[in-house]
């Protein structure tokens, strides 16, 4: 700016929907990189991928980019407003949540549609940059917009109703109020003393550098998308009008606002010729009414399918970036930049607002040093004399007051280099440049740039510790490392140890570590905690040792979660981006797991139980077309085949599957056709979980997409017990980005004796690989392994017959024999006929529940099953009728924990040539 006060402050109305909101991204985050999407800090990288990147695309803010552009500035504000109810929208100008914050602040990255992803941004950050590097007064930019609302309804302005019918769009009224109370602030502000400086943004004291006055000098206009989606496109035809009346609406909502005022309409993401034509006429209209105040310009080579568009180089994994979100200008950090820059030249072409014939940029900070740093900036014409001043204040726009300055070479226009030297580590400066031109009799001073040079020897610093998830068995936990390389160890046990040393921690109750050597400054490190025991409350702490000193993180803590009958403990990514969907598989005993990567491409692994698993089943379509098979099985045949209703069925090889090797660094038994894919929705199954005290299920499945998720539920046979339901298992909370694979883990424990686990996987356009099985056999609950025990013979088996007494140890057991000792055959049936001729068994048993999980069973057949199989039933609780054969059943007067049983099978059905069989037998 010129070396001389500043009086007017400029003020913008920016208006719209969810393309004026801001979709851009400022920094790389998990969210980007499963999206594919360029952010302002890939653009900034200076990564060779990013350079030819910025080199192909054709926008025109691209020769001004610099460092500078993630900082806050000195000379431009920003608010957001959500115009559908006037409330203030959050702004997030850093990665730190901590400096998210409501209302006025300096324009700086952050006032993007929301925060929910971290920092974002739209068209005012371009804008406002092009236009504080050019003009001489201060700018505030007021923004009010809402998503997917339009013209003709959300926006409707009076004049429309009053020509046309409707009623008022909350979205205007909204805007108008909003603007006029924000006016009303500023004039409250000049009548207290003269200037605009009431603080309103703890880093900016005084607010609009003293401006004496303000002025409304233009609005901004970016919608259209929801005009050509809605209503069948109906609201195309009015929005020529409409775009007239808002204009004019707006012009005279206020006494303050011109009635001249200038409006910038830029093409929206809906690029439709209609809607182009629509903007073209309202513009001439508006122009014709007052001359040359209002502009219309087209954003054709921001989206995929216009010429010149979108394919401009590749992401730093070498593939090009995402094609979707093109309603949003693909999201592409870039876009939002120039759509800002064509609005910024708008208003400085169609002199909106006055600038300098004669102008430096605002400083670029580059690479600091402890004792050095680079500064860049340019001139937009010959800079007869041009100083760089700096110091650890900034006395304002003046080259007097500087701790130190130094002349550069007199240059043409174009970018400007110099490097700062002689600083002090652990020192914030503050920089400016000063240019003068001759020939056109004028100096500038730009705008102020801060920045702080660190220690010489920095110390490492750990930041907060942050819980990410917790299970049963332990919990995935995470630290930022910054300042200085070191190496660093998590710590964990049940009760805090403090900044101690790391063998306090590891010797205390449920202590352990996990060391990271080497870690990277500027990283975040991360572990998943497992081996833990289950409802307990665990700290923890990250401790960096490096030659400069050490440092200690503050305490995590989290409290692992109780063991349940059915619950979720685990969902693994591993595979995600185009780029690396493939992973790996093995069921090899002592080997089991898998290996992937998640949607950022980092590596993912883990292990199926203790690496042997009990049993597997992996499906994939058959030769005959919608019909699933097996390609592989384990032998416990405990997980059933899976069936479906779907049609158009097909396979994928993402997954490599080991099955007879170690596997991953062996070639895999199967690569092709490895899972289901296409119209796979849904897919029902059945586990066989009798027997099993614990165990854990592992279904491998992916979606395009889409948010799949499995249904379970845990069953009893007999319906003994009540069924238990996990609902919603798997379920991630939105699409996945194309194809996602994943691993999840499943926990059940059955102590009451259930037999069965039901699973339904529903997505929408889902892919399914198979299902795996660990599980804990039960030993000490089981009633005949005590048994076993209670006598003085040895080698007890169910099947087997320890006291040779002709009788199987099981069915010993089930007939109530008081130990393996005691001769059984005086415990067998006795039978006799009714008087219709069927078979009478009589006999005393274990109640099923002082027996479970043993069953005895009875079976029936006219000929010892030579031409008529045995027909066999559970002997029952309770009196009934099963299968055919009425079970008269009571409790055993001498003993509660046995029944006394008649069983009678009718002759009528049962008998052959006039004769029935029957025998008891035990599972």
């Amino acid at each position: 700016m010129p070396a001389s006060a500043q009086e007017t402050l400029k003020v913008f109305l920016l208006a719209g929907q969810s393309n004026m909101e801001g979709q851009a991204y400022t920094y790389d985050n998990a969210s980007t990189a499963g999206w594919n999407i360029p952010t302002l800090e890939f653009l900034l990288s200076g990564t060779p991928a990013a350079t030819n990147y910025l080199a192909n695309m054709p926008h025109s803010f691209k020769a001004s980019l610099d460092s500078s552009w993630t900082s806050p500035r000195s000379d431009a504000w920003c608010v957001h407003y959500d115009s559908s109810n006037g409330n203030l929208k959050a702004v997030a100008p850093s990665t730190d949540p901590a400096d998210n914050f409501t209302g006025f602040g300096p324009l700086s990255p952050g006032f993007g549609v929301g925060v929910n992803f971290g920092s974002m941004f739209g068209a005012e950050l371009g804008m406002g940059i092009r236009l504080g590097d050019a003009t001489t007064d201060p700018i505030v930019l007021f923004k009010s917009d809402k998503g997917g609302t339009t013209l003709a309804e959300d926006w409707r302005p009076p004049s429309a109703v009053a020509a046309r019918g409707g009623v008022v769009g909350p979205n205007y009224t909204n805007t108008v109020n909003r603007f006029s109370a924000f006016l009303d602030d500023l004039d409250a502000d000049l009548l207290d003393d003269g200037t605009l400086n009431n603080s309103i943004h703890p880093d900016e004291d005084p607010r609009y550098g003293n401006a004496t006055s303000y002025e409304i000098c233009g609005l901004v206009w970016i919608q259209g998308y929801n005009e050509v989606v809605e209503n069948g496109g109906a609201f195309i035809t009015e929005y020529e009008e409409n775009l007239i009346d808002f204009t004019y609406d707006i012009r005279s909502a206020d006494t303050r606002i011109p009635a001249d005022l200038p409006v910038i309409v830029l093409e929206s993401s809906d690029q439709n010729a209609a809607m182009n034509t629509a903007r073209t006429n309202a513009v001439a209209t508006l122009n014709a009414g007052i001359p040359g105040s209002a502009v219309f310009h087209e954003t054709e080579n921001m989206i995929e399918g216009n010429p010149g568009s979108v394919f401009w180089g590749n992401n730093e994994l070498g593939s090009p970036f995402t094609t979707d979100y093109g309603f949003h200008f693909h999201a592409r950090a870039e876009n939002f930049l120039e759509m800002g820059w064509i609005v910024g030249g708008a208003v400085l072409d169609n002199s909106y607002l006055e600038s300098s014939d004669f102008w430096l940029t605002r400083p670029g900070i580059g690479a600091v040093q402890f004792n050095q740093a680079d500064v860049s900036s340019s001139v937009n014409a010959a800079a007869d004399t041009l100083t760089v001043y700096w110091g650890t204040t900034d006395p304002g726009a003046t080259t007097a007051g500087w701790d130190q300055s130094a002349s550069l070479a007199s240059q043409s226009a174009g970018a400007i280099a110099s490097t700062l030297t002689g600083l002090q580590e652990n020192t914030t400066y503050f920089v400016r440049l000063h240019a003068t031109n001759t020939a056109l009799g004028q100096d500038f001073i730009s705008a102020p740039n801060t920045f702080t040079t660190p220690l010489e020897f920095p110390v490492p610093v750990l930041g907060a510790p942050v819980t990410n998830s917790v299970n049963i068995d332990g919990a995935s936990v995470e630290c930022t490392l910054s300042m200085a390389d070191a190496d660093v160890t998590l710590v964990w046990a049940e009760a805090d140890q403090g900044a101690t040393t790391i063998g306090d921690w590891t010797s205390a109750p449920g202590g352990g570590s996990q060391a990271f050597p080497g870690s990277i400054k500027d990283t975040v490190i991360s572990h998943t905690i497992t081996g833990l025991s289950d409802g307990t409350s665990y700290s923890y702490r990250f401790f960096a040792s490096a030659a400069s000193g050490d440092d200690w993180s503050e305490a995590g803590s989290f409290t692992t979660l109780p063991l349940e009958p059915l619950v979720q403990t685990r969902l693994v990514q591993v595979g995600g981006s185009a780029s690396s969907r493939d992973f790996d598989v093995s069921v090899f005993d002592g080997a089991a797991g898998y290996a992937g990567q998640d949607n950022s491409n980092n590596p993912t692994s883990g292990t199926f139980g203790d690496g042997t698993v009990l049993d597997y089943r992996f499906f994939n379509e058959t030769a005959t077309p919608d019909v699933i098979g097996t390609y592989a099985q384990g032998s416990g045949n405990r997980i059933s085949n899976l069936t479906t209703t779907d049609t158009g069925l097909g396979n994928q090889g993402f997954m490599d599957l080991w099955t007879t090797t170690a596997g991953f660094a062996t070639p895999a038994d199967f690569t092709a056709n490895t899972m289901l894919m296409n119209s796979f929705d849904n897919g029902a199954g059945t586990i066989d979980i009798s027997g099993l005290a614990s165990g854990k299920i592992y279904f491998i499945y992916g979606a395009y997409r889409s948010d799949p998720e499995v249904d379970l539920t845990m069953s009893d046979n007999e319906a003994l017990v009540s069924n238990i339901e996990l609902l919603n298992a798997g379920k991630l909370g939105r699409r996945t980005n194309n194809d996602e694979f994943y691993v999840l883990e499943i926990s059940f424990l059955n102590d009451s004796g259930y037999d069965l686990i039901s699973f339904n996987y529903s997505a929408d356009n889902g892919r399914f690989a198979g299902v795996v099985l660990d599980g804990t056999e039960a030993t000490g609950s089981d009633p005949f392994n005590s048994w076993a025990t209670s006598g003085t013979v040895t080698g007890v088996t169910f099947e087997g017959d320890a006291n040779g007494d002709g009788i199987q140890d099981g069915m010993a057991f089930l007939l109530g024999a008081s130990s393996p000792d005691q001769n059984a055959t005086g415990l067998l049936p006795a039978t006799s006929t009714d008087g219709s001729g069927g078979l009478q068994m009589s006999f005393t048993m274990l109640k099923p529940d002082n027996s479970a999980p043993a069953v005895l069973s009875l079976e029936h057949s006219g000929d010892l099953g030579v031409s008529d199989a045995w027909a066999s039933v559970d002997v029952p609780g309770s009196t009934s009728i099963v299968g055919g054969v009425d079970f008269n059943v009571s409790e055993n007067a001498g003993d509660s924990t046995k029944n006394d049983v008649v069983a009678t099978i009718p002759s009528a059905g049962n008998a052959s040539n006039g004769k029935l069989f029957g025998r008891l037998a035990g599972q």
